[in-house]
């Protein structure tokens, strides 16, 4: 009875210890650096940080400067997502630019609001982003899309990208007041204006009293995409993010920033490869060996993931490219999707052209996850053997070489047997 009562408590700490690890995990994928320069953040942006809660991230709230910040731990990084809201200067005791933008070459997403007085340090830290944050005291400004009258800084708009991935299109403005933003893009990302000013929208510099930009030229809201697809998404306006702006109703502003998020944090725009085939037409197995004009099959799974199946679907598309590469393309086919599957397939015939080749697929659809799969094969010559024994192409000089030769013969044939008559010749007399 006893060994029993034993294996039975065995057991159930074994389940008790597995469960606590998926719980674990849990945490770990949802853990969340919020990093502010005022802790009154709390309670003036609440409904966004309950907004985070409320779709399961753990919030950890640190001040920017504090010594206490520790991203890493053995290596390993104690944080999936950061989140910094701050315009004051970092000094290099709590969290510093560097260290966020090792985050985000780790392949972890950032979000970063700042005001019209950020730092030069805050400041170097979007230009690490590929974003530029307009002159120092410059305020964005709109005579006409305004939400106060006496204060043309409150403006909206409604120039949201068309790509619905970041954000669908909302039937009410977004409210913003704070600064300027404009894009300079690198080779190492990709940075997107997710939200722009309108037509009537500027960038207006109080120290030197003119425009620095204008119209849709004055980014709001941008996105940016690594090549290791972490995401960061970096504002002008603390207070689009505040309760103020929030509770008004006549603007989305809540609605926008939670799609924005979800982006951001890796909830939207996000595929899967699944099993990828390249075969020979008619066989089933991989080969990593070809002949020249030898046909071939190739297919790739590709899945996106639906945050409201809470599950892997389908991908949806008509853009995908496969490229059959040595140095340079040989051939270049869009993939046709198999019915309502995830299968994308083409097929094709391998070009007279022996070596080493790659089969490869580049996807970079804009706020897509970034998809680049590659596979090597051999494409070899024909063997002696299996080269055909006569040549369409040659007809006419195998045409002309029996020719030559029944014309040769016939000639030798007439020699040898062609006898001349004889000639009679009979002397007249008289």
């Amino acid at each position: 009875m006893n060994i029993k009562l034993s294996r039975n408590i065995f057991l159930a700490a074994i389940l008790v210890c597995l469960f606590a690890g998926v719980y674990c995990e849990s945490l770990l994928k949802n853990r969340v650096i919020v990093v502010v320069d005022s802790s009154s953040y709390q309670h003036t942006h609440s409904t966004f940080f309950n907004d985070l809660r409320s779709k399961g991230y753990d919030l950890d709230f640190r001040a920017l400067n504090s010594a206490t910040i520790k991203l890493l731990t053995y290596g390993e990084y104690n944080y999936d997502q950061m989140i910094v809201i701050a315009s004051s200067h970092m000094d290099g005791k709590g969290l510093t630019k560097n260290k966020i933008a090792e985050f985000f070459d780790s392949g972890r997403n950032v979000f970063i609001a700042t005001d019209i007085d950020s730092s030069k340090t805050i400041r170097q830290l979007y230009n690490e982003f590929g974003v530029d944050i307009d002159e120092y005291s410059s305020r964005v400004q709109d005579h006409f899309n305004k939400d106060s009258e006496q204060d043309h800084s409150y403006v909206y708009s409604k120039n949201i990208i068309k790509q619905e991935v970041f954000c669908p299109q909302l039937d009410k403005p977004i409210l913003y007041r704070g600064a300027g933003l404009t894009m300079t893009p690198y080779e190492t990302y990709q940075v997107y204006g997710v939200l722009r000013g309108e037509d009537t929208t500027y960038s207006y510099s109080q120290e030197r009293r003119e425009s620095v930009n204008s119209g849709s030229q004055v980014i709001l809201v941008s996105a940016t995409q690594g090549r290791n697809n972490a995401r960061a998404v970096l504002t002008g306006s603390i207070e689009m993010l505040s309760n103020e702006f929030y509770k008004n109703e006549k603007y989305a502003n809540r609605q926008f920033v939670n799609n924005v998020i979800d982006w951001n944090f890796g909830l939207n725009g996000v595929l899967k490869v699944g099993k990828i085939t390249y075969t020979r037409k008619g066989e089933k197995e991989n080969s990593n060996e070809y002949r020249i004009k030898d046909f071939l099959d190739y297919s790739i799974e590709i899945f996106t993931y639906s945050q409201k199946k809470n599950s892997w679907v389908p991908y949806i598309t008509d853009d995908i490219v496969l490229e059959f590469i040595m140095l340079d393309p040989y051939i270049r086919q869009t993939l046709t999707r198999e019915g309502k599957t995830q299968v994308y397939k083409a097929s094709f015939q391998i070009p007279d052209k022996h070596g080493i080749f790659k089969l490869k697929v580049k996807y970079q659809k804009p706020g897509f996850t970034f998809i680049e799969e590659s596979n090597k094969v051999t494409v070899r010559p024909f063997k002696h053997n299996e080269y055909p024994r006569y040549l369409e192409q040659a007809y006419p000089y195998y045409f002309s070489t029996w020719a030559t030769l029944i014309g040769f013969l016939v000639l030798v044939v007439y020699f040898l047997f062609h006898q001349d008559k004889e000639v009679s010749v009979s002397k007249k007399t008289d």
